[in-house]
């Protein structure tokens, strides 16, 4: 099943995905590997048959992975960093 529409574009985006599992990164520098790898990268991004929303809707299947993440700063703050309420109350 096509994602995009274009066999091409849904290659290209299963090269971008493994490039971020292999990296653990999303900075295109990281997952091109080299300028024409990063210039790869940031061509399939500005096709104007990527957009988010498509990838969000994507069927799920084997050969489809999508993360969801979230920003889970707080929940592994130390104590006594900025923003801990814990650390920020007097102790009794």
């Amino acid at each position: 099943m096509l994602i995009f529409g274009d066999v091409r574009i849904d290659h290209r985006f299963d090269w971008l995905l493994d490039s971020v599992v292999a990296t653990s990164s999303v900075v295109l520098r990281r997952l091109g590997k080299d300028r024409a790898g990063e210039i790869t990268a940031q061509r399939f991004l500005d096709n104007e048959r990527v957009s988010a929303g498509v990838i969000v809707a994507a069927p799920a299947s084997d050969d489809f992975r999508v993360g969801r993440f979230q920003d889970a700063s707080d929940t592994f703050a130390e104590p006594g960093r900025a923003g801990d309420e814990a650390a920020a109350a007097p102790e009794r």
